[in-house]
């Protein structure tokens, strides 16, 4: 929150639309990033009376801030935002994105999984959707039953085993799309800059995808838009 001046300029720079962060041996990607501003708020309304307010924003599909806080909200999920004026009691979010997992979620400890959702590390939905965790409250407290999170998760990892294909198959797919045109936005770009910015780069990008010597993504056009 802004205090104490009205001359203060700030901007974000950070991931956003992507994930930035690779995660290993089957961990899912760092979350994504976005941006969140709020001017003209009623902060200091909130203070004065002691009223509830945010000291961050948690689970972005449930906003502390915007459950807590009037004003005109700005927001996007490109994760960037150009440098703009804020006053006292305008509040700056800089979501910070954390690291990428390590190992598959659903071989995650139970026990674990219980300390994560009451220490509010993980929401309980993305307990439930990614880690195949089977919830139940008890008072305040957060509780997982094993019995049930086994049969979920065994559940889940049918489901994978329906919707997988060979990486074979994968690859044959995605090479597809690459001399299909089909590669769109930031991405199409990043690829074409970097294969004129590196030859050995291009050659190995060439080489792996088994495309024609001459391959190159083109610039303009519809596919190329942000």
């Amino acid at each position: 929150m802004v205090w104490k001046t009205n001359e203060v300029e700030l901007q974000n720079r950070g991931d956003g639309l992507v994930n930035a962060n690779a995660g290993l041996f089957g961990g899912y990607p760092a979350a994504s990033g976005y941006v969140l501003h709020v001017h003209g708020t009623n902060m200091e309304e909130l203070i004065r009376t002691s009223a509830p307010y945010p000291t961050g924003d948690g689970d972005p599909e449930s906003s502390q801030v915007r459950s807590a806080v009037k004003g005109e909200v700005y927001f996007t999920p490109k994760g960037f935002a150009t440098s703009r004026p804020f006053e006292v009691g305008d509040l700056y979010l800089n979501y910070l994105r954390g690291g990428p997992g390590y190992g598959d979620p659903l071989e995650r400890d139970p026990n674990l999984i219980e300390q994560d959702v009451n220490g509010d590390v993980v929401s309980p939905r993305f307990a439930e959707s990614v880690y195949g965790a089977a919830l139940r409250k008890q008072g305040a407290k957060w509780i997982v039953d094993v019995e049930q999170t086994g049969r979920k998760r065994q559940q889940m990892r049918e489901h994978r085993k329906a919707r997988g294909i060979p990486a074979r198959q994968w690859i044959v797919q995605q090479r597809e799309r690459l001399l299909g045109d089909q590669v769109r936005g930031v991405v199409r770009r990043t690829y074409r800059e970097c294969m004129q910015l590196s030859p050995s780069w291009a050659k190995e990008f060439r080489e792996f995808w088994s495309l024609p010597e001459d391959f190159a993504f083109s610039a303009g056009g519809k596919n190329d838009a942000d």
